[in-house]
């Protein structure tokens, strides 16, 4: 046996061992008194640090440099799950304030949360929430510290998965906690950090070749679409349907890149179907209804490239859907399919050339390699020549579509 192995061992765990319970050392003070604690107590470091620290370790364990007790191993990945899980859930209830996150509180309600922690008893002159230094430092302790945790997450699930044990419940517990991020933070900057997280965590289940890991985040997938279709799922009407799309995509495409096509397909025929759906009598603007989530998360998914030759012949009805979403009665569907449409020009007359106006596809080419939507062009221009209203949205999009064609060879050959 190598003595140096045993060195390297001990200053390795001591290393770990350390920053856990600083981790727990400061969580317990921001817990206990948040306002006054975080500026000694940022967290985040603390576990980035201790993230590199467990990859590290990994590392050395397979390349038998480090050698650890396996029951050791996994009583301290436990601790750290734990420590990240009771971490983010501090977070977003603190950013909730007095209601319930699942509800999806407002930057504006979330800004009175924060407010309140760090308020002097002062009230602000002009009636409006703070801006102070101090209060940008709260707001961005608690979104790094999001981040954070599920870079952590996402880097720990292979870890946990290898080494077995209570692994099962345990990546489900990981999965859990992406889907409530991703599902009601409205920071840009968290749930875009959270995708990195969310990545390794999809990638490594799915193309782990274990049944049992593979269908955690496939399971979590099909939960969160009957959901949608339910209309079951809360959130605002400004957020886009925050880091649903995100979810939705990644697990996608971790199941598509291990050459299983077929999620792709049903998740999409599922979506189109939810957002085909006739809006409720008692809609609400103020609310994201299931229809503007499909759209959104199909937005997503066709702008993946990886993803577009797979896609192609849905494109026609899915530009139908799109124009006819225009029309609706409801804000976050238009905005939604306003998202989307762009998406869709592009992947069907490709990036037009700002130097060559003229370029384009020609009518014939676009007759015969969409002729679901020419067909629906067509009906839309003849409603729209009877209709008494000069206001129709969706006449925009039409002519959008028109005016991405260009006359065939032959054609300019004529008129030349």
């Amino acid at each position: 046996a190598n003595p140096d192995c045993h060195i390297i061992s001990d200053r390795a765990i001591s290393i770990l061992d350390y920053l856990i319970d600083r981790i727990q050392i400061s969580l317990d003070a921001v817990v206990k008194d948040l306002g006054t604690s975080f500026h000694i107590n940022s967290i985040h470091g603390l576990t980035q640090s201790m993230t590199r620290c467990l990859l590290d370790i990994a590392s050395g364990m397979s390349q038998n440099l480090i050698n650890i007790n396996k029951d050791d191993w996994r009583r301290r990945l436990e601790i750290i799950v734990t420590l990240n899980q009771k971490l983010i859930h501090f977070v977003l209830e603190v950013l909730a304030g007095k209601q319930s996150f699942e509800s999806c509180p407002s930057f504006a309600e979330m800004g009175v949360a924060l407010n309140s922690l760090i308020s002097t008893g002062q009230e602000q002159e002009d009636g409006t929430l703070s801006t102070s230094p101090e209060f940008q430092l709260l707001l961005s302790w608690c979104w790094l510290n999001v981040k954070e945790s599920c870079s952590c997450l996402g880097e720990v699930s292979s870890l946990v998965a290898a080494n077995g044990g209570t692994s099962i419940s345990m990546l489900s517990d990981i999965g859990e906690i992406f889907v409530k991020v991703l599902t009601t933070c409205r920071h840009k900057g968290a749930v875009e950090g959270s995708r990195h997280g969310l990545h390794h965590f999809c990638s490594y289940l799915i193309s782990s070749g274990v049944a049992d890991f593979t269908e955690i985040p496939c399971t979590i997938l099909q939960q969160i679409l009957v959901s949608l279709s339910h209309n079951s799922l809360s959130s605002s009407a400004t957020r886009r349907s925050a880091g649903l799309p995100i979810f939705i995509h990644t697990v996608i495409q971790a199941v598509y890149k291990n050459g299983n096509k077929d999620l792709l397909m049903s998740t999409v025929d599922h979506l189109y179907n939810v957002a085909s759906q006739q809006l409720p009598t008692d809609y609400s603007q103020n609310q994201d209804m299931s229809q503007g989530h499909a759209l959104n998360i199909l937005k997503t998914i066709f702008c993946d490239a990886s993803l577009a030759t797979k896609l192609l012949p849905l494109l026609s009805k899915m530009t139908v859907l799109v124009v006819k979403g225009f029309d609706s009665p409801s804000w976050s569907i238009r905005n939604a399919a306003t998202q989307l449409i762009s998406t869709l020009v592009v992947r069907i007359f490709g990036q037009k050339s700002s130097e060559d106006a003229s370029s384009g596809m020609s009518l014939e080419d676009f007759s015969t390699q969409y002729p679901q939507l020419v067909q629906f062009v067509c009906e839309m221009m003849t409603e729209y020549s009877k209709a008494n209203t000069t206001v129709k949205p969706s006449l925009y999009i039409v002519l959008t579509l028109l005016s991405q064609l260009a006359m065939s060879p032959l054609d300019q050959h004529s008129c030349s």
